[in-house]
């Protein structure tokens, strides 16, 4: 092959393959998120849907930015006026165009929670991972809850120490 042909070659190749120059996100794409963390970082509000009727639990998430994966920071959840704080953790990763999947999770110990030494809360999605859209100012989710010796923040509290629920997490940005 002639240095002509490869150079045709190598320009085809380019605008057929996408060749781009600091773009990383093609046209179906959504705006991508931000170094910050997917528009992640800030305060956020809302409230946790329990099932059975349940009063809900009230949400404020201060989340950081970026640590590696993941933003993470404490979510004050208030229940019939008994506050807790644990460790909220929400990852947006993937590109598409419907959005990023946004993971979402609260993972304590024993000890980790202030008032409650025993307390352990854990949470993970259930389902699908929802899409986490611009302008990135909702995160909507399924979770699977645990709450372990924390009878005094959960009301009415469980016949045992432990109690877990299927619940819809629902936040605003800010």
């Amino acid at each position: 092959m002639n240095v002509f042909s490869l150079l045709i070659a190598v320009v085809v190749l380019c605008f057929v393959g996408g060749c781009k120059s600091g773009s990383s996100s093609s046209a179906g794409s959504p705006t991508a998120p931000t170094a910050d963390g997917g528009g992640l970082p800030g305060a956020w509000t809302g409230t946790i849907t329990r099932p059975g009727g349940q009063p809900p639990i009230n949400v404020t998430w201060q989340i950081g930015a970026s640590s590696g994966e993941a933003n993470s920071g404490p979510m004050t959840l208030t229940n019939n006026g008994v506050s807790i704080i644990v460790p909220g953790r929400a990852a947006a990763s993937g590109n598409n165009s419907l959005g990023y999947d946004m993971h979402v999770s609260i993972n304590t110990n024993p000890g980790d929670v202030a008032g409650l030494p025993n307390c352990t809360v854990r949470a993970s999605p259930v389902g699908s991972l929802p899409r986490f859209t611009a302008p990135y100012k909702s995160i909507a989710t399924t979770l699977q809850i645990f709450f372990a010796s924390c009878e005094a923040f959960i009301t009415p509290p469980p016949l045992s120490n432990f109690l877990q629920e299927t619940v819809q997490l629902n936040v605003n940005k800010q």
